[in-house]
């Protein structure tokens, strides 16, 4: 069963969300209901009372954002320092991932580029000879 499913990601600027990408900085909101950041529906119809959108970053680019969201009101930014200490190392595992399936991309390319040019040049070598 889905908690929580968006229609539509969020652009930069709409709702909460959106929002820290243009200001770059996290929302903490303890009532979803009363905060007038939140302009879209998927988290209070998934119930969700308070949220905490953090960025993730890497090298001051924001790539992403973390939820952390409650089903009870509560003032999650007193626990802000831990959330966006958990968040920035989340954001280095994550880029790195990302950095490694990208080496490991360009790596295949790269081996492939090679196989082909040795192929290229052993054929040239049969026919010069």
């Amino acid at each position: 069963m889905d908690i929580w499913k968006a229609e539509k990601a969020h652009e930069k600027g709409e709702c909460i969300c959106g929002k820290l990408f243009l200001d770059r900085k996290s929302y903490y909101s303890k009532d979803l209901m009363k905060d007038s950041n939140v302009s879209r529906n998927e988290c209070k119809i998934a119930g969700f009372k308070s949220l905490a959108v953090i960025p993730l970053t890497y090298y001051n680019e924001i790539f992403g954002a973390m939820l952390f969201a409650s089903f009870e009101e509560r003032d999650i930014e007193k626990d802000s320092e831990t959330l966006e200490s958990i968040t920035s190392q989340i954001s280095i595992a994550l880029k790195n991932y990302i950095l490694h399936t990208q080496l490991l991309d360009y790596s295949k390319d790269l081996e492939e580029k090679v196989k082909k040019r040795t192929e290229e040049l052993n054929n040239a070598l049969k026919a010069h000879f």
